[in-house]
């Protein structure tokens, strides 16, 4: 009877550390896709610092940025006028 790679303790062990590999791997994908959220954030509230400072589109120019981007990305959360608001506090804060 011929022994199959899983019963095997080399096998085992090599497979264990691919496995552990793609862990570590995942938990770097997600911490640049974090880290690049966080920089987009950081710019896009220097824009609407800039913008709220030097255009004059009235009161409500928040609420349509929102909707709009919400419009054309709704698979994603985040963009609530709240948000924008506070995505611009950020950029203030740590400017």
């Amino acid at each position: 009877m011929r022994e199959t790679p899983s019963n095997d303790r080399h096998y085992s062990d090599w497979l264990k550390g691919v496995k552990e590999r793609i862990r570590v791997a995942r938990i770097k994908v997600a911490h640049a896709a974090n880290n690049e959220l966080l920089l987009f954030y950081f710019d896009l509230g220097k824009m609407i610092n800039d913008l709220s400072v030097t255009v004059q589109w009235g009161n409500n120019w928040l609420q349509n940025l929102s909707k709009d981007l919400r419009d054309e990305f709704p698979d994603m959360e985040g963009f609530s006028k709240t948000n924008l608001y506070n995505i611009k506090r950020l950029y203030q804060y740590y400017k």
